[in-house]
């Protein structure tokens, strides 16, 4: 099923500037993330909470090398998509071998 033309041409920018919008930073205690073209929406996890993390991917993901980091923490759960799958991995391995204080600032 394909959209009218009108519909798509109205409505094309937002995948672009949605994903142009999503930020990920680790500061030294904590996830931070910021998304939204609309409305914009700041969530942050503390770092002694977060129990897993885990990389999902579609075989779409993977086709074009992305994958989604899932941090998750009791009572809360965040999803990062499009990361690049080594950037994810690599974020996922520093984090858990207590290197979480030396990251910038990942964009999808």
């Amino acid at each position: 099923m394909s959209l009218p033309c009108h519909l798509y041409q109205r409505w094309c920018w937002y995948l672009p500037a949605r994903l142009r919008a999503l930020r990920l930073e680790v500061d030294g205690d904590r996830f931070l993330l910021r998304t939204g073209v609309l409305r914009q929406v700041k969530r942050a996890m503390p770092n002694a909470n977060i129990q897993l993390l885990a990389l999902r991917s579609s075989p779409l993901h993977r086709r074009y090398g992305l994958a989604s980091l899932v941090v998750v923490a009791p009572g809360s759960r965040m999803r990062i998509p499009g990361l690049p799958e080594a950037g994810a991995r690599e974020l996922a391995n520093n984090f858990f071998h207590g290197d979480n204080s030396s990251h910038g600032e990942a964009k999808a």
